[in-house]
Parts: structure tokens; sequence; C-alpha cells
């Protein structure tokens, strides 16, 4: 598996992995664009699993146009997924976690492994 992967089928080989590790795991299709979304999916979280003790939000919002094209759709759209969506999934988590220690960890970038030329991110 490369890196960052158009596979369409890794999310469910992704789902797999995990449980094939001895992990509880749910896989979901949600559109985070739509501010309902973040309850939607911490909803579902805790009826399919159990309410969370820790929250790893790796949702990302990414394209291939450098500064060239940049414009006020592509920023709007960067914004709504890479800051809104992970602010209200970290807000939405720590509102219903009730235990002492919980821990959310935001990935929002691809960066970390290796460069990426003409990504906006």
């Amino acid at each position: 598996m490369t890196r960052w992967s158009n596979n369409r089928n890794r999310p469910e080989a992704l789902l797999q992995e995990v449980r094939g590790a001895g992990a509880r795991a749910e896989a979901m299709e949600l559109d985070l664009s739509l501010p309902e979304s973040p309850d939607r999916l911490l909803d579902a979280a805790t009826q399919r699993l159990e309410a969370p003790s820790i929250f790893v939000n790796n949702a990302t919002y990414s394209i291939w146009d450098g500064f060239e094209e940049l414009d006020a759709v592509t920023l709007d759209a960067h914004y709504v997924f890479n800051l809104r969506a992970t602010a209200l999934l970290s807000v939405g988590f720590a509102r219903r976690f009730e235990g002492e220690h919980g821990r959310i960890i935001n990935l929002t970038s691809g960066h970390s492994l290796g460069p990426m030329p003409g990504e906006l991110s």
C-alpha cells in the first residue's frame, strides 16, 4: 500500500486490519461538511461500541491545487473539513466524555510523511 492511496477499498481494508489486531472497530460513511455530522458520528460510535475514551480525528480535505488556482471556494472547502469539522468533532467528544483521562488525537495532513508538492492542506 502506498502512503497516499486512492484505493476505494482502503477503508474496508483498514477496518479489517484493525479488527484483525483484536480491536473493536466500526465504519461509517459521513459527509463532514454538514454541521450535524459530528454529532451523528459520535452518537453512532457510542451506540455501536460504547462511549469512547480516545478520539482519533483523521478527517481531512485535500486537493491537488497550488496557490496559482487558489480561490475562496477552495479555501472554504478546506476550512469546513480541516478546521470546522475537526473542532466540532473534538468539542463533541469532550462534551460527552465522562471519564478521567480521555485523549483527542488530531491528524489533518500527510505532510509529516514527506513532501506533497502542489498540495493544499
